[in-house]
Formats: C-alpha cells, sequence, structure tokens
C-alpha cells in the first residue's frame, strides 16, 4: 500500500501524482491519495484538489478526504520512523526513494524530473487530456498549433499580494522576459507568442513590444488544467518559477522545443542547484 499527501495547488498535486505513479510503476499495490489537506483552512489562498479532471474512470483511484486514521498514527515515532517518508530536502533527487518497498507514505513535493522520467509517456497521456474542453480552448488550440507558438508565463497572483509567498517566490521582473525574447527572437523567428498569466489586467498595462501576441484570458483561475493543457500544446516556452508551465513545458511533445527558465527558480534558490531542471534547458537571468 501507498499513501501519497497532496497538497498545494495544481502543479504541485501533478509531482505528488507522478512520483506515486513511478513508485507504482515499480511495485504494483494499492494506492491511495490523502486528501485531508483540502478540507483545512489552512491557507491564505484556498486550494483545489484539480487532478480529478484528468481522470476518465473514477476506479483509478482511491480517496481519504479525512484521513483520521492517517492523522491518529502519524502521531507515534515508531509509525513515522518505519512507514512515513518525508521529503528531506526540496527540489532535490533521492533515488533511495525509488528503491523504497511499500508499503509506505509520502510526504512532500518532490519536484524532479528525475523521479518519473520513465514515466514520461504515461504522464503526457493522463495530464494532456483533460475532460470538459470547450469550443474557445479549442479554437485557442488550432491557433497555437498553426504558428511557431511560444508560451509565455507570467506568474503573478499570491506571489504579488501575499508577503510570505513573496519572500519565498519572488516575481520575475520585466527584465527576464525580456532577455528570454530577445534569445527567442533569434532562435525563433516569424513566432507568435501566446502569453498566459493569473494577472491578465497587468499583462494588457505591459505588453510585449515589437512581437505578435495573444494575450489567453478565455480560462478562469478556477481552471487550470485548461490552460495548461493549451501551454503543453506550445512549441517553445518562456516559463516562471512555477509547477504550472513548468509540467506544460515538460510535457510538451514537440521535439524540438525549447524551453527557457529563470536563473533563480526562488529567491535564494538558484535552478542549477536543483534537480528541477532538464539540462536541455536554457535559464536566464533578469
Amino acid at each position: 500500500m501507498i499513501i501519497t499527501k497532496f497538497y498545494g495547488g495544481l502543479g504541485n498535486q501533478m509531482f505528488q501524482y507522478a512520483i506515486s505513479l513511478a513508485v507504482l510503476n515499480k511495485c504494483k499495490v494499492n494506492f491511495y491519495l490523502d486528501l485531508s489537506y483540502y478540507s483545512k483552512k489552512i491557507d491564505v489562498h484556498p486550494r483545489q484538489f484539480l487532478l480529478n479532471h484528468f481522470f476518465k474512470n473514477k476506479n483509478q483511484r482511491y480517496i481519504l478526504k479525512k484521513s483520521l486514521i492517517l492523522s491518529f498514527l502519524t502521531h507515534f515515532n515508531f509509525f513515522k520512523t518505519r512507514f512515513l517518508i518525508k521529503e528531506k530536502k526540496g527540489f532535490i533527487f533521492d533515488q533511495s526513494l525509488l528503491e523504497r518497498k511499500p508499503p509506505f507514505i509520502l510526504d512532500g513535493y518532490w519536484q524532479s524530473y528525475k523521479y518519473f522520467e520513465s514515466i514520461k509517456l504515461d504522464l503526457q497521456k493522463l495530464f494532456l487530456n483533460p475532460k470538459g474542453l470547450n469550443k474557445a480552448n479549442k479554437e485557442m488550440l488550432k491557433k497555437i498549433s498553426h504558428t511557431r507558438s511560444v508560451c509565455v508565463h507570467i506568474r503573478r497572483g499570491d506571489y504579488v499580494s501575499n508577503p510570505h509567498a513573496n519572500s519565498f517566490h519572488d516575481v520575475l521582473t520585466l527584465n527576464y522576459y525580456k532577455n528570454a525574447l530577445k534569445f527567442l527572437k533569434k532562435s525563433v523567428p516569424n513566432a507568435h507568442y501566446f502569453i498566459f498569466s493569473d494577472d491578465v489586467e497587468w499583462v494588457r498595462l505591459n505588453p510585449p513590444p515589437h512581437i505578435p501576441y495573444t494575450i489567453v484570458d478565455i480560462n478562469d483561475e478556477s481552471k487550470p488544467y485548461f490552460d495548461l493543457w493549451l501551454m503543453g500544446h506550445c512549441k517553445y516556452f518562456i516559463i516562471a518559477n512555477s509547477s504550472l508551465s513548468w509540467w506544460a513545458a515538460y510535457l510538451a511533445k514537440f521535439r524540438s522545443k525549447i524551453v527557457i527558465a529563470p536563473t533563480y527558480w526562488l529567491r535564494h534558490l538558484k535552478s542549477e542547484d536543483t534537480d528541477l531542471i532538464p539540462p536541455e534547458w536554457k535559464l536566464v537571468s533578469d
């Protein structure tokens, strides 16, 4: 048996689910999702569990919403030592985790492509196929598919409004995007830029100069899985320090894709000091 604790937004949930699938690929056991976090009012910006928008069959998952037994057991040191695997250091790959035999409980973010590179095709099938796509998204996909499409992701939201989040994540500056655009203009001439953001009004007030672009504003914040789907069909990427655009770039199937990521993923953490960024991605500073 494997139990995975889920918390955070869609991108974080995808990391937690991906590592679970990677472990399950090595050992066939029951898999349970602990969603107790989503019933607690502990987040300044309340999150919702969104992976259900990718599941075609309800029988694909088991859910422990309240996880009362789990909460009880984790109070005992013996249980913690024996079965609870808590992430030791964020953004750093731990090979021993994939060699561990169940039963156990996974508690962490597990943000490294190295955990699940072996099942990337399975993840593409799952996460690039959301339920309930509407006409507006399908029309936008046509535009993306018929151009040399560049996904530009601008992450603001709680990075701006929440002082704690800002002190930890930081907000990418316009210089980062200018430097990234400068590089892509040389590498990908005649491109069309599709801008995704959780702060569309800010984007409209700070439009990119001298390039053809489309602001993708057809999905509200409650449907990031549709934005992920559209992003993932782009051919080139300027991502933010955001797990959502990281996933879009990682899952994208275009063989000659170019991905630009920020030099600093967190305010005090360089991307190159993590196991998050694949080696072929280009790091750009601001």
